[in-house]
């Protein structure tokens, strides 16, 4: 893997700043469902299991990436926003990292980001310094991947918990199977997974 491994080096961070966000937003009032379902488990994460959750080989967030000149997205569920202002840097870190590895690695965009190929188009329409006007339009639209999957999220919190790391490869794996099936299905865009 090589390449790729030095490529994905900021996931890892990225991904850890997303669960410190995740963690906080759990222990609030009216978390969205997804944080509430699993406040206990969000709460309860040390250190080294915030470190594991975040090396999963893929983005625990799913960014919106409109096309330009398209409305300010929407949520897309009634349940309150996972991600605040205090989100803004980080959110901006990920479109940054989007960005970049669209534009120098698609392929392992589309897989590790979960992005389809409309969606490094538009990323890649856009200046590098438009990034941070992007980040604040679609800041509350912003979900964590697999929003609705309690399953997914069951497994993952479950393996990051535990002290053995196969636990969380084999989660990373399994997640990044389900980028892959989607990835696959969303080539040609003839279908929606």
């Amino acid at each position: 893997m090589g390449g790729n491994e030095s490529a994905l080096a900021p996931l890892v961070d990225i991904n850890h700043a997303c669960i410190g966000l995740l963690c906080a937003r759990a222990a609030q009032d009216e978390a969205p469902p997804l944080l509430a379902r699993f406040a206990r488990q969000w709460l309860e994460l040390t250190p080294g299991a915030c470190r594991r959750l975040a090396s999963v080989p893929w983005l625990l967030v799913e960014p919106v990436i409109p096309a330009a000149g398209e409305p300010r997205p929407r949520s897309r569920t009634e349940a309150p926003s996972y991600f605040g202002p205090e989100a803004l840097p980080v959110m901006r870190h990920v479109l940054v990292f989007c960005w970049h590895l669209a534009r120098s690695q698609p392929q392992l965009a589309r897989l590790a980001l979960g992005l389809r190929a409309e969606q490094c188009a538009r990323l890649l329409e856009r200046p590098l310094a438009g990034l941070d006007e992007l980040a604040e339009r679609t800041l509350s639209a912003v979900r964590p991947r697999w929003e609705t999957s309690l399953p997914v999220w069951r497994q993952l919190l479950w393996a990051a918990a535990e002290e053995d790391r196969k636990r969380i490869v084999k989660a990373g794996h399994q997640g990044l199977q389900l980028l892959a099936a989607r990835c696959l299905v969303m080539t040609d865009g003839d279908a929606r997974v």
